[in-house]
């Protein structure tokens, strides 16, 4: 994806955490899912709707390891990751991706559960089961 998340930060006001693909692809992660839409998380409170390639997704939990990018945060890769798989339907491509990320180092198991365990059930399902072979 070529957009930046620069544009998505002014139009959520600097309020803004860059997360899924596009965070993932910030953090240098090779090799991921065609997207074509930026996913910025906003405060709960906020009243932003999504506008053009600017999809808006209000949040009471933000990433407590995002780091600060100019106008906006960006999300760390095990919430990104977590995010980027609730928008992802097909089971192989989140297992390519978790396997992606943990393969190069990026995040851990653990740090993906626990973010999944935040995320409650909704859409969670296929990476549940892309973490099912990691055993404790």
């Amino acid at each position: 994806m070529s957009r930046s998340g620069r544009p998505a930060g002014l139009y959520t006001a600097g309020l803004g955490y860059l997360t899924g693909l596009s965070a993932l692809a910030w953090h240098g992660i090779p090799d991921l899912p065609a997207h074509d839409t930026i996913v910025m998380l906003v405060p709960h409170r906020t009243r932003r709707v999504s506008y053009d390639f600017v999809q808006v997704q209000r949040t009471r939990r933000f990433d407590p390891t995002a780091r600060q990018a100019g106008g906006y945060h960006i999300c760390g890769v095990a919430r990104a990751t977590t995010d980027a798989c609730r928008r992802l339907t097909d089971v192989e491509a989140v297992s390519r991706l978790v396997g992606l990320v943990i393969g190069l180092g990026r995040t851990n198991v653990d740090a993906l559960r626990m973010e999944l365990s935040a995320a409650g059930s909704s859409r969670t399902r296929p990476l549940r089961l892309a973490l099912a072979p990691f055993t404790d």
